[in-house]
């Protein structure tokens, strides 16, 4: 095996390491937020911005015909998507509760 051949197969396997590894990153995230229905622990500016990087990384890695980073956008886009419905679903829930509350203490 020459060494070019052998960078580039080392090369793959970081790409598909470090896509992995990304992926699973984002997991956690959205099981505490589900748990606890509590999105105040992230910006939304961070969550779009890396939803965009997401989103243009995989459009590069198509062009450029990038399996590692074609299938890690692929997951880190549509994990950043749930991220940011989870942030607006349970920010305007507690809007709604506190809201309420209001409702509630005004007219006692």
């Amino acid at each position: 095996m020459e060494n070019q051949e052998l960078l580039m197969i080392s090369g793959i396997i970081c790409g598909y390491i470090a896509g992995i590894l990304t992926v699973f990153s984002l997991i956690p995230q959205i099981i505490t937020m589900y748990r606890t229905k509590d999105p105040k622990g992230i910006s939304t500016l961070m969550i779009v911005a890396l939803w965009i990087v997401s989103a243009l990384n995989l459009i590069y890695g198509v062009i450029i015909i990038s399996w590692p980073l074609i299938l890690t956008n692929i997951f880190t886009t549509i994990l950043w998507a749930i991220i940011f419905f989870l942030k607006i679903y349970y920010s305007k829930k507690i809007q709604q509760n506190q809201q309420n509350d209001f409702i509630i203490y005004e007219n006692v």
